[in-house]
């Protein structure tokens, strides 16, 4: 009976209790792998392939479980049922197999590979990659590159900004270039990616002088000023080799213009007489400027006809009746007509105008005060609700627990209306970014805005002590620390880790994106000469957290103390969580007793 086909070249990775396969240096391609072949690792387990991914990665049915491996070897059996078909396809086959062992066939290489298969193709046999034009000749057994075969691509003028690739075409100071190897910013003619098509020529020899001709002068003459409303002339009192250029020039209308008529300084229509000729067109807009008589200036939209000027006044400046004025075009006032000199206090509403700007706020603070929580104004009183920022009262924004189950984590939000915060909310609901603000909102609704998180005790209470730091706030983060310790001498002889009382446990929460810091003093004793295991736990009564525990070794009767700090991140979120110490005598060769004075204290943010 013939054996089954395998393939086992490059190595493989996977850790364990992963169902998904990394090689290196490996073809997985539809002839090596196929979904149904097994795959050994290693010598060991033998599993069943689900899905080739790509040429270096396969998934599997049912995890891995033979501990983290490394480029180890490997051998996929070639047994799926995609493998076999029957007789005529078998014949088709056969003739298949005929015109691939065809001297001068050519292979097709995937985009993704560097060179062909090398279990592909015969002696004499080409190997083509359409996607980079690239060409290779079986020879001697192994796939020789040949180089690229294609057409050039005109690039025109050079540029290093420009990405190029084998077969464009370019051209630089006078000369043309072919590129050899993709390349960006490598100029020519730098042979490592250019090749030469064409040269810049020598230049030519050069041509016989011509005949000298007559110089020509030409000189102005003399200018006039023209009446208004003429056209501009210019002609010639000299000769076409002698010229001489008269110009006429008309004079244009213009702004400006004075007037000495007495008016107040102040806003209405004022009634000025001027010269004629002015530019001033009815609908303008004219600045009267006090030169006698007053010091200021007035201005509005001025209708002009003859010498009068009249302008409706709609801003002024300074006070009393001016006997001499400039005039001078004035330009728009903007919309909202805000002055630089206000630094912005003229705006009708500040909150307004930054929720306009995009301008997101967290002036705010969540507290436990009593029996409630509490959203008081801290470092301003803005809070960005919905895009709008909204204002915080004084007094601050009450939630009570009424209505809510116990022992549950809820995030809380804060609501608002014509633009101030006016109500809190507790939900089951993780909150999600806004898009378009950056503001965290609850999931769904942007007219909620995440101000907190708190976790109800179990009597259906708030609860922000030491041991239960279960109240945060999401702006303006604060150090929170809890304090635990006995409240008397506690003992353990078990040489496994155990937690030797509840009391010296601290509850908590905290942010996905904070560090909780976790300290122990411990105070132990052994009654004969042995080793005492001091350890910090996270969660469980009888596991270590992932820093060394404490070990001291002890003269019988004598206490030590050591501390040590470590740092809690990645800790669930939406839960309650708690840190608590756990005893060991190692080696149970005596008891090993803590004393009173043994504490743990615990850090949150919030």
């Amino acid at each position: 009976m013939t054996a089954l086909n395998s393939y086992s070249t490059g190595t493989v990775s996977i850790s364990d209790g992963d169902t998904v396969i990394v090689g290196n240096s490996t073809i997985w391609s539809a002839v090596n792998a196929r979904p149904g072949d097994r795959i050994i690792i290693d010598g060991s387990q033998d599993l069943a392939i689900k899905d080739v991914v790509d040429s270096s990665h396969l998934s599997l049915w049912s995890p891995w479980t033979g501990g983290n491996k490394s480029g180890v070897s490997y051998t996929i059996i070639q047994e799926s049922p995609q493998r076999f078909a029957g007789a005529t396809a078998m014949a088709s086959v056969d003739a298949m197999t005929r015109a691939l062992n065809t001297d001068g066939f050519y292979w097709f290489v995937a985009p993704d590979l560097t060179e062909p298969d090398p279990s592909y193709g015969e002696e004499d046999q080409f190997a083509f990659q359409a996607s980079t034009k690239k060409l290779w000749l079986k020879t001697g057994g192994v796939w020789v590159f040949q180089g690229v075969y294609k057409g050039l691509n005109l690039r025109g003028q050079w540029d290093a900004d420009a990405d190029y690739d084998v077969g464009d075409a370019v051209s630089r100071d006078g000369s043309s270039f072919a590129a050899l190897q993709p390349n960006t910013n490598q100029t020519p003619p730098n042979a490592a990616y250019w090749q030469v098509l064409a040269a810049k020529g020598d230049p030519g020899t050069d041509g016989t002088d011509g005949v000298d001709g007559t110089a020509a002068t030409v000189t102005v003459g003399t200018t006039t000023t023209g009446a208004p409303g003429t056209a501009a002339n210019v002609t010639n009192s000299g000769t076409s080799l002698a010229a001489v250029l008269d110009f006429t020039i008309p004079t244009g209308k213009g702004y400006g213009g004075s007037s000495t008529t007495s008016l107040a300084i102040g806003t209405g229509s004022k009634t000025f007489t001027t010269q004629t000729g002015l530019a001033y067109t009815n609908g303008a807009r004219v600045r009267a400027t006090a030169t006698a008589g007053a010091t200021g200036w007035l201005e509005g939209v001025a209708t002009y006809s003859g010498t009068t000027l009249t302008i409706t006044a709609d801003k002024s400046n300074g006070s009393g009746t001016g006997t001499a004025w400039n005039l001078n075009a004035s330009g728009e006032p903007g919309a909202g007509d805000l002055s630089s000199a206000n630094n912005l206090s003229d705006v009708a509403s500040a909150a307004t105008a930054l929720g306009n700007l995009g301008a997101k706020f967290g002036q705010c603070r969540l507290t436990k005060s009593g029996a409630n929580l509490v959203l008081s104004p801290r470092d301003g009183n803005l809070l960005t609700v919905n895009g709008v920022a909204c204002t915080i009262p004084d007094a601050g924004i009450s939630l009570a627990p009424t209505g809510l189950s116990a022992a549950t984590f809820y995030y809380i939000y804060a609501s608002a209306s014509a633009g101030a915060v006016n109500a809190l909310e507790a939900s089951t609901s993780a909150p999600a970014v806004q898009a378009g603000t950056g503001v965290k909102i609850k999931t769904g609704d942007a007219t909620r805005t995440l101000v907190g998180a708190a976790y109800t005790d179990t009597g259906l209470a708030w609860a922000d002590t030491d041991g239960k730091l279960w109240v945060l706030s999401y702006f303006n983060r604060r150090q929170k620390r809890s304090k635990k310790a006995y409240s008397a001498n506690r003992s353990t002889s078990s040489d496994t880790p155990n937690e030797l009382n509840t009391e010296i446990r601290t509850n908590f929460i905290t942010w996905s994106d904070e560090t909780v810091g976790l300290y122990l003093l411990a105070h132990p004793s052994v009654a004969a000469p042995s080793f005492a295991s001091s350890i910090i736990a996270v969660d469980s009564t009888s596991a270590q957290f992932d820093q060394p525990a404490l070990l001291y070794h002890a003269t019988a009767g004598v206490n030590s103390s050591a501390s040590y700090t470590t740092f809690a991140t990645g800790l669930t979120e939406a839960a309650t969580h708690f840190t608590t110490m756990l005893g060991r005598a190692v080696g149970a060769v005596s008891t090993a007793t803590w004393e009173i004075r043994t504490e743990l204290q615990a850090v949150v943010m919030g």
